[in-house]
């Protein structure tokens, strides 16, 4: 019976493989498939490049719904996939949104073999209608879309890097995250969550986290499933790992032709002195040049001979920004040099000059992982980007100039990077295997991948380490022959003078370790730079596969298996914190922030303890802080504007495609110089622990202390002082600076309201000229008459700003659009998700999640018990809505409490600070029905975190005012005792989770509703 059932799940699985990717599936991939259906998913896949590893979603999602279709297993309803390089996440992305457009295609399609899966991928989600697959990724219109916190019975595909996973998954969520989604975005991903990590190589401290929380996390009884699994080429460590069973994946013609790719290594030298003077050592700058210089010249023979021979896509791999800059001036220039071969400098016009400038540039692409991600979301339209992407052996014969792509190590990993030919210099030897395996990936072609070598670097560093080990040898040589005359002299069979002269002996013995000890090593070859050690021991590893003619076969199968023993060509694993109980504790007190309660960064156990070289900093740039002039203002006036920045600033959260992330060095480098040019505007940065703080330009490029401010920090720039090139890439050179796009997308619109006198206010789209706008007397009034553009989020700091009745000023107001998923999981005090919709009262409200939470937590699969007590949570969750001060706040007169209002404004002057779920904690505390409830204390701490406060407190502004000041203290008290107790029951991510379904529910519940959908 099992084996007719194992039959039928493969026979389903090729089937569903095919017609999702248009290929039958490797070996490998029929291996994770049947371990995923057995619920017995491995902790490692060792898969070469080139066979596929982003298929794990797909495998993934017909494993599951074979186990949903069954009821049988329990499999994560979300996947996880994690790529730490920001520049292309692509592969993964194009991946998941082919595989949700075959699936949605086959729910109307009965004949397709993808219909029964697609069904039942529907049918498990309570909201069936809609997308089979929430998908969020770090691109594009699904950049971090949210859509998967909304309904926790769809199945989910979140793709991110380290740090945007990471930090979420330990309740800090970098870039803003409000104190509501810091504990539903850990519970999320804490429980019913497969992690995968894709290239595990590159961020070995962040996986010995993930399996530490694991830990952490099954110390309690699970709710739901959580599994950590590494994808890698290049694996080196222990656990329960899959491995590729060589012979049966050739047997697959495509697998045999990408494991056997005809790819070698040629080595090319160049002299590091070829820039410095006689007798002296060189510099890095002139290292820099002398190998841009020998690189560029190789490359280029790929250009003169392009006309004779097919179209070429040179890759260019190099390990630093500031190469790739150079190589890609020298690179152009040469070519141009080319281009008027044989004409005379003054024959050549301008304009022919510049067009030929602009042909060259045309197909020569950088990509760092400095870019921009707006910038970056397009670059798969780009031209001269398709040229690297997979084609069919007759495109690569069709003639077309030579493309090249210049690019650090962000282009290693996570692109389905094909090029022809690869030129690139040494880096460690996981890396190199990564470069290796963008070139000729797929097996149709013959390549050659040219390393340029320091070969004087090189052999001085095996100088260096020959004379360290003759000095070792030696003072190994006089401990052991010092330790044997102690030996002798301790056996007391000597005369005296025997004993003396032995003791001489010793003494002297000592007295030429201690003088070789001091004077060291004599090094020959000082005048040259020598090489780094790693790089060194990749070129050994890579050599000792040499044939006799010194090529190295570069196959993925041919390198297969170097790293086990090439542990000094990999870079060190960076120092890690312990990861212990109390760290968990002061992350997940997620009500309170950085500056309340001061706790270590997450950053320290996402990459560990890092140089100053690797730190990073993202910039970002707002039309926001444009109108802002500081010039000729008082150190108070300029103090009260820079607290605006800061307002405006952080209104919206940072979305992905606002980011450029760039190392820390840089990203002073580049600061100063726009400090100095913009010394009146502000800047505002945020740190690692989320707090921000606004400086002026003249402050910053003052600041002596300016880089440990930058360090994983985020930089708010306004948009006037540039600072990116076209293509998103940070500037060189600010004499090209040009203003800089705000792209912060369509979730949000930015309205300027102007106060013109007391009673006359104007209102208009920022960057908007309208010459015939009405007036208001009022800036309420303002908003009021933006009803149709969404719900403004930030009316407290309107209020603020306009409550000088008499000074003209202005003010942006910043509106959500309510069709967005983020609308009805607003967290801040404005109450913003009970806002813009239809009048819904607080009974029916209630009625409505109490409905919703036992639908969504019955499809997830939780106990009888669990959907009870979530039932009762949200019965009970808005109580505290009916209070006459809060139905004000939302512009409601009548006696008839509501818990949703169609204003689009929250007004503060009635709240007064107020949370309505500390109400609604106060009406259900003193509740006959939950006294004796076994859950009570479960129920009630659901009903007070389910907007994220609670976690562990209440600020005094959130009391009710019904109640006496001692009476709510009380309750405020036995909140944060509450906390903790049921932390310790359930577990950190099993708590957050239960708050996350129930916060869920009414999120959607609310949706609903305004769609008319209930």
């Amino acid at each position: 019976m099992k084996d007719e059932m194992t039959d039928s799940r493969t026979f389903y699985f090729r089937v569903c493989v095919e017609r999702l990717t248009g290929n039958d599936p490797f070996d490998w991939q029929e291996q994770l498939f049947q371990k995923a259906v057995n619920s017995n998913l491995p902790d490692a896949c060792d898969v070469p490049t080139g066979l596929g590893k982003t298929s794990v979603m797909a495998i993934w999602l017909i494993a599951l719904g074979c186990l949903l279709k069954e009821r049988a297993g329990q499999l994560p309803l979300r996947l996880v996939y994690v790529v730490d390089r920001r520049v292309i996440v692509d592969q993964a992305t194009d991946e998941a949104e082919r595989v949700l457009d075959k699936l949605t295609q086959a729910i109307s399609d009965t004949s397709s073999p993808l219909h029964s899966l697609a069904q039942t991928l529907r049918e498990a989600s309570m909201k069936g209608n809609e997308s089979l697959i929430a998908l969020s990724t770090l691109r594009g219109q699904k950049a971090d879309n949210r859509e998967w916190c909304l309904d926790p019975s769809r199945p989910a595909i979140i793709i991110g890097t380290v740090d945007m996973i990471g930090s979420r998954l330990l309740f800090s969520g970098y870039g803003k995250v409000g104190i509501n989604h810091r504990s539903l975005q850990a519970g999320l991903l804490g429980q019913d969550t497969l992690m995968v990590i894709d290239e595990a190589h590159l961020s070995p401290v962040f996986v010995a986290t993930l399996h530490d929380i694991k830990r952490v996390i099954y110390q309690t009884p699970l709710i739901r499933p959580f599994h950590v699994m590494s994808l890698s080429a290049t694996l080196s460590g222990q656990g329960d790992t899959l491995r590729i069973d060589e012979q049966k994946e050739c047997q697959n013609e495509r697998a045999r032709l990408r494991l056997h790719a005809k790819k070698q290594i040629d080595w090319l030298a160049f002299n590091q002195t070829t820039k410095t003077k006689e007798g002296k050592k060189a510099s890095r700058k002139e290292i820099n040049e002398a190998f841009a210089e020998c690189l560029v010249k190789h490359a280029i023979q790929y250009e003169e001979t392009a006309q004779a021979e097919p179209a070429k896509s040179i890759v260019i791999f190099v390990k630093t920004v500031d190469l790739v800059n150079l190589i890609y001036d020298k690179l152009c220039d040469e070519i141009e040099k080319l281009g008027t071969k044989g004409e005379a400098e003054e024959s050549t016009d301008k304009k022919e000059k510049k067009k030929l400038r602009d042909a060259i540039e045309a197909r020569i692409l950088k990509m760092t992982g400095e870019m921009r991600g707006a910038e970056r979301n397009n670059l798969v339209e780009s031209p001269k980007f398709k040229v690297f992407l997979p084609r069919s052996e007759l495109d690569r014969k069709t003639h077309r100039p030579t493309h090249y792509l210049i690019a650090t190590s962000c282009a290693e990993v996570g692109v389905n990077l094909d090029a022809d030919h690869g030129v690139c210099d040494l880096s460690t030897l996981d890396s190199m295997i990564q470069r290796i395996g963008r070139i000729n990936r797929f097996g149709i072609t013959e390549s050659t991948i040219t390393v340029v070598i320091d070969e004087q670097g090189l052999n001085a560093f095996a100088s260096h380490l020959q004379k360290n080990e003759e000095h070792q040898r030696r003072l190994v040589t006089l401990s052991a022959g010092k330790d044997e005359l102690q030996d002798h002299l301790a056996k007391g069979q000597l005369d005296r003078a025997a004993k003396k002269e032995l003791q001489k002996q010793i003494s002297a013995m000592n007295k030429d370790r201690q003088a070789l000890e001091k004077k060291g090593p004599k090094y020959e070859l000082e005048n040259i730079e020598r090489e780094d050690a790693r790089v060194y021991f990749t070129w050994q590893a890579l050599k000792s596969k040499a044939d006799v003619n010194g090529k190295v076969n570069a196959s993925p199968l041919a390198l297969r298996g170097l790293l086990a023993g090439s542990t000094k060509a990999l870079l060190d694993i960076p120092v890690r914190p312990p990861f212990d109980e109390a760290r968990v504790d002061d992350w997940a007190m997620t009500s309170l922030k950085q500056k309340e309660y001061p706790r270590p960064l997450v950053q320290f156990w996402l990459r560990g303890v890092i140089d100053d070289e690797r730190a990073q900093t993202i910039f970002v740039w707002r039309v926001d802080l444009d109108h802002f002039v500081l010039s000729s203002l008082s150190e108070e006036k300029i103090n009260e504007e820079l607290r605006q920045a800061e307002e405006l600033a952080t209104a919206i959260p940072i979305q992905p495609q606002e980011r450029a992330t760039i190392a820390t060095y840089r990203a002073e480098r580049l600061l100063k110089e726009l400090a100095k040019t913009f010394r009146d505007k502000p800047i505002v940065i945020i740190d690692p622990g989320g707090e921000e703080k606004g400086y002026s330009g003249e402050q910053l490029n003052e600041d002596k202390n300016l880089f440990s401010k930058l360090a994983f920090s985020q930089v708010v720039l306004p948009c006037s002082v540039g600072g990116l090139d076209e293509d998103g890439n940070p500037l060189e050179r600010l004499k090209d600076a040009k203003p800089v796009t705000d792209v912060v997308g369509d979730a949000w619109t930015r309205y300027l309201i102007v106060r013109h006198s007391p009673d006359k206010f104007s209102i208009e789209q920022l960057g908007q000229k309208d010459d015939g706008k009405p007036f208001y007397p009022t800036w309420q009034a303002a908003l009021k008459g933006m009803i149709d553009k969404g719900v403004c989020v930030n009316t407290r700091d309107l209020r603020k700003a306009f409550a000088n009745e008499d000074a003209p000023i202005s003010y942006i107001a910043y509106f959500l659009n309510r069709t967005f998923t983020d609308h009805f999981l607003r967290e801040n005090v404005d109450d913003v998700a009970s806002l813009g919709l239809q009048m819904r009262t607080v009974d029916e409200h209630d009625a409505d999640v109490e409905r919703y939470v036992r639908d969504l937590a019955a499809r997830i699969g939780l106990s009888d018990e669990l959907i009870e007590l979530l039932a009762a949570a949200g019965f009970r969750h808005d109580l505290g809505k009916t209070r006459e001060w809060w139905q004000k706040a939302i512009g409601n007169f009548t006696d008839t409490p509501y818990a949703k209002s169609s204003v689009n404004s929250f007004d503060h002057g009635f709240n007064q600070g107020y949370r309505h779920e500390f109400g609604s904690l106060i009406d259900s505390h003193t509740e006959e029905s939950l006294e004796g409830h076994p859950h009570r204390d479960l129920i009630l701490h659901l009903i007070a975190a389910h907007h994220g406060y609670a976690r562990p407190h209440f600020p005094e502004r959130s009391f009710d005012r019904n109640q006496p000041k001692p009476i709510n203290q009380q309750i405020a008290h036995d909140v944060m005792l509450r906390f903790n107790r049921l932390q310790q029951q359930y577990g950190w991510w099993q708590l957050a989770y239960l708050e996350a379904v129930l916060k869920a529910a009414d999120a959607l519940a609310s949706r609903d509703f305004s769609r008319g959908e209930l």
